[in-house]
């Protein structure tokens, strides 16, 4: 297997990606690393059973961080939820038809299913970073700004003077732990 300097950046995972809350950055770490997995077996020409099987494995991990993230936006009234279901229901179907046009590639074209692979791994992982940067970082801002007010009282946190919301806030402890 390659080494992890060997991949290119949007299949690293970096703290510019954390959100803040722990169950969350954890997920997203997975996904990176799974992504990053199969990045490099497709780049390797690995075996089609074990290029599925992490394929399959990515899809699973995102679904289950999807729900996850779903039922903590619910739970805690994030305004944008709509929105933000929207664009991870767009994903599943994407993934959906992937995986439909993965299972009926020929073994004539195996050669071309590599391209088309590799191009869908860098996809997934381009999607994972930018919906981090795009969305699920205003969640993880919503959410500590909703335990901020919680913790201090709504009338008190609005009547700070400009700039010590955010210095409050990184008094606490820099991630939140969302059970």
């Amino acid at each position: 297997m390659a080494d992890h300097e060997e991949l290119p950046s949007n299949y690293i995972w970096t703290d510019n990606y954390l959100v803040n809350i722990r169950r969350i950055d954890d997920q997203h770490k997975a996904l990176f690393a799974t992504a990053g997995k199969l990045y490099t077996l497709l780049l390797e020409h690995e075996g089609l059973t074990e290029i599925d099987t992490i394929f399959s494995s990515l899809v699973r991990q995102t679904l289950v961080h999807f729900q996850a993230e779903e039922a903590l936006m619910q739970t805690h009234g994030y305004p944008e939820y709509p929105h933000h279901k929207e664009l991870h229901d767009i994903l599943i179907q994407q993934l959906k038809d992937i995986r439909s046009s993965q299972q009926t590639i020929q073994s004539s074209n195996y050669l071309q299913s590599w391209v088309e692979r590799l191009e869908v791994a860098d996809y997934l992982s381009a999607w994972l970073v930018n919906h981090i940067i795009d969305a699920d970082k205003k969640f993880g801002t919503f959410l500590q700004d909703s335990r901020l007010k919680e913790s201090f009282g709504i009338n008190e946190v609005k009547s700070m003077a400009p700039g010590m919301e955010s210095k409050v806030k990184s008094m606490g402890s820099d991630s939140i732990d969302a059970n």
